[in-house]
């Protein structure tokens, strides 16, 4: 590392720019930089330890996916077995189409996937979608056999699971991916809360003899609803998806445990309601999965009406528009959850393939990424794609054996785990609402789809809760323009504090390992997708690109839940980018919907470590301050001298009069000849007067006419821009800041001068009048107590004298002056031209 390497020459300046990714990527480790070039596995045996550490994964995935496919398999075509009993039904098993599902998706993920443990399952939310679909093709058949609506409705499956594979395929192809992240994520949250709705519903029903009325078998579905909400209270307790998985098993295994231990027969069992019934009544159930499955599509086939599937092409679109909400809702949890980046077109185009694959088998049911698999996977030491091909060999293992073990399944498990499911999309829901929201209207949105949900359908609730979404933001934004306002790096913006020369050429040199981006406006779900790229893009890489990313919230004037969580999301992918993500000047407004969202803001340490400061996503409430801070971690790899506390710069140069020279000669000594340069420091250090101000004290306000410039010694000097005319030449009582609010209120903080700083001379130069006001801070931020503030004052008459009396050191004195001034100019030409 270069963290304390001396530069003699602007030769070694631009050879370390040229050699910095390269010289920075050393400080890898040796495995790390295998990784990086490629180098394969570093033995058989980590190979082997690292699959041992992924079968904790395997098995509660496994297991977990095993009771999904007898728990969802019961619902998938519920509203289609009206004549069960007389077994008149040409329904194909549901646990076996939801196995033939997961595989035919876990294929595509494996193949197609960058998510090396994802796991693709059939969709749930798709199961109320589906039962709507079947309702409505129904009434448009009423003089039609029963066979002929189970046919139409099961083919009507499959045409709907080939379009949502084709749809997500040409999407992803045209790139179409970025214009599903302006979805409102609230909407996507009231579509959770109409699962959940589903599932507690599903719960009363599965769990007794559909032939008989909930009142009457109260015994059966009340057991299931205490094991819910003790799953629930035991997941909310400990967060094991272990104990989850294992008490799963339990009840799995119950009616078993009875059987063998004499208590109960599973006949008996079956007889009360409490076990699924066996599929033991005929040759044709006694068949094979697949034996079955092929006889129920053939003899079907002949009775599909393809003109009503047809008429349904406009319902099956927005199926498809409606899965593709889904999951996106499920991929942005799965990234936030796991804290992993993933290109979204490139897992569209996987849950796609997946979508194909599943409808060829002859699945035929949605899939997508299910978000809790996957983070429990994640959670649980899964890694590589070891997982993902033993969900799938498990899978078929278990379309074997589902015939035999599914009678000894009690009805109370699935049960038990839709209610467990239904409560957890309602915490999920209602609570993060509650507590999260950043408007009032969320909170409105999500109980209006609730309604919707409760007497209308699923659809029709995305549809309501999409439209009021949007309905809101427009009225709230309406001809409000929200993005990048400019960006560029530290060789063009540039903090507005003393630097000599050599520092400023340094800055020059790596000033794009400072990227400075101003925003304004509001940034909402439809803005938000193009502000995050515009990030993303500086964070692409590790080795290259800036070091320090700058964001200027000055302008923004507001932000939603969507925009909150993308923030969120940056600073996570800062930190594993390595790089430092540092906000800036944060509204109030601004900071309340970010607290709402639990959204961390570290502070920026301060400059005691300017080179040791970790990587992630930062706060620090002043723009001048965090640019300064910025580029003295740049300057600090170089070993350039920083401005410093006037206490070190004493202690090291003697006195407070050896301390002014310097300061001064760091403003003349450029422009004056080596022989006469002391002596003219002498003349120069002859006019300032020597000045103690105690906190709190303004030293002159803006718009008053300028008599004087100053100089810090010691301490800091605070200049502040005034939001209104009508505030001009009020004394405003500075305090203590918080996050997000100005000393002021309304007033901007432009300038921090420390030791060692000019400030006022522009005014004094040009015969002005002040434009901002200058105060002592009652509280520096690193400072326990108030500190007094010592400054060097240059009156204008003295000034004006030695224009006349030294015409050489005058100028001098201006041209040092314009050539801090011309950093400042060139930041605002570049915000004027933007």
């Amino acid at each position: 590392m270069l963290q304390h390497a001396l530069l003699e020459s602007s030769e070694d300046r631009k050879e370390l720019s040229r050699n910095w990714p390269a010289l920075r990527g050393q400080s890898l480790s040796f495995d790390g930089l295998a990784a990086v070039n490629g180098a394969g596995p570093r033995s058989d045996v980590s190979n082997a330890r690292s699959t041992l550490h992924e079968i904790p994964a395997v098995g509660v995935v496994f297991l977990m996916s095993a009771i999904n496919a007898v728990s969802y398999g019961t619902l998938l075509f519920a509203t289609l077995d009206v004549d069960a009993a007389s077994h008149a039904t040409m329904l194909p098993n549901g646990t076996s189409i939801w196995l033939l599902s997961q595989v035919g998706a876990q294929l595509g993920t494996l193949f197609v996937s960058d998510i090396r443990s994802g796991i693709c399952c059939p969709m749930l939310e798709m199961i109320p979608i589906f039962h709507a679909m079947f309702s409505t093709i129904a009434s448009k058949m009423p003089e039609s056999s029963l066979p002929e609506v189970q046919g139409t409705c099961i083919a009507s499956c499959f045409v709907c699971t080939a379009s949502i594979g084709i749809t997500l395929l040409l999407g992803a192809r045209l790139g179409l991916a970025k214009y599903l992240r302006a979805v409102p994520l609230i909407v996507l949250k009231g579509a959770l809360f109409g699962v959940a709705l589903f599932l507690i519903s599903s719960c009363l029903q599965v769990s007794t003899v559909s032939t008989l009325s909930l009142e009457k078998t109260w015994h059966h579905w009340m057991p299931a609803v205490l094991l819910g909400l003790l799953l629930f209270g035991l997941d909310e307790a400990i967060h094991s998806p272990v104990a989850i998985a294992l008490s799963l098993l339990a009840i799995g295994v119950t009616p078993t445990l009875l059987d063998v231990s004499g208590l109960c027969t599973i006949s008996n069992l079956q007889e009360q309601g409490w076990v699924f019934y066996g599929a033991q009544d005929s040759a044709a159930d006694s068949d094979a999965w697949y034996v079955q499955l092929i006889d129920v599509y053939a003899s079907s086939f002949d009775k599909i009406h393809w003109l009503v599937i047809l008429e349904m092409m406009p319902t099956v679109l927005g199926i498809a528009a409606s899965a593709a909400l889904l999951m996106l809702m499920d991929l942005k949890a799965v990234e936030l959850l796991t804290e992993r980046e993933f290109s979204l077109d490139k897992e569209l185009r996987s849950i796609g393939v997946s979508n194909l694959f599943s409808a060829l088998i002859g699945g035929g049911w949605p899939c997508y990424i299910l978000c809790s698999l996957n983070v429990t996977c994640h959670r649980l030491g899964g890694r590589s794609k070891f997982v993902g091909v033993s969900l799938a060999v498990g899978a078929v293992v278990c379309l074997f054996l589902v015939s035999k073990l599914l009678p000894r399944l009690p009805r109370i498990l699935p049960g038990s785990l839709f209610m467990w499911l239904g409560l957890v999309f309602v915490k999920e829901t209602i609570v993060d609402i509650c507590s999260k929201h950043t408007h009032k209207s969320d909170v409105f949105i999500v109980a209006v789809m609730a309604l919707v949900v409760k007497f209308y359908g699923f659809n029709d609730a995305l549809l309501v809760g999409t439209l009021l979404a949007m309905s809101f933001f427009t009225v709230r934004y309406s001809g409000a323009q929200v993005g990048v306002r400019t960006s560029g790096d530290a060789r063009f913006y540039r903090a507005i504090c003393t630097r000599d020369f050599t520092e400023h050429s340094a800055l020059e040199e790596l000033g794009h390992l400072i990227e400075v981006v101003h925003v304004s406006g509001f940034l909402m779900f439809a803005s938000t997708p193009a502000f995050t790229d515009a990030l993303r893009k500086l964070m692409a890489d590790a080795s290259e690109g800036p070091e320090w990313i700058l964001l200027n919230c000055q302008n923004l004037q507001g932000l939603d839940y969507s925009a909150a969580l993308e923030l969120a999301t940056l600073g996570r992918k800062a930190k594993e980018s390595q790089k430092r993500l540092v906000v800036t000047e944060l509204q109030g407004s601004v900071q309340e919907v970010l607290e709402q969202a639990r959204v961390e803001l570290k502070a920026l340490p301060g400059p005691g470590s300017p080179g040791n400061v970790s990587y992630g996503l930062f706060y620090q409430p002043h723009y001048q301050r965090a640019l300064q801070r910025c580029e003295n971690a740049v300057l600090a790899r170089l070993g350039q001298r920083l401005p410093s506390k006037s206490q070190h710069m004493l202690s090291r140069l003697g006195s407070e009069e050896a301390f002014m020279r310097d300061v001064l000669k760091r403003y003349l000594g450029d422009f004056l000849p080596e022989e006469v340069l002391q002596e003219k420091l002498t003349i120069a250090l002859a006019l300032f007067q020597r000045q103690i101000v105690e906190p709190g004290t303004v030293v002159w306000h803006a718009g008053e006419e300028c008599t004087k410039c100053a100089c810090v010694v010691e301490g800091t000097l605070h200049a502040y821009a005034h939001s209104s005319r009508e505030r001009t030449g009020e004394a405003p009582l500075p305090q203590r800041s918080g996050l997000g609010s100005s000393v002021f209120g309304r007033d901007r903080l432009v300038c921090i001068a420390g030791p060692g700083d000019f400030i006022g001379f522009l005014a004094m130069v040009n015969h002005f009048p002040y434009e901002h006001t200058a105060v002592v801070p009652m509280r520096e931020e690193d400072d326990e107590e108030p500190e007094s503030t010592t400054l060097l004052v240059l009156e204008r008459s003295q000034y004006q004298e030695l224009l006349i009396s030294d015409p050489p050191l005058g100028q001098a004195l201006v041209r040092g002056f314009l050539r801090q001034i011309s950093y400042e100019w060139r930041e605002l030409s570049r915000l004027s031209v933007a």
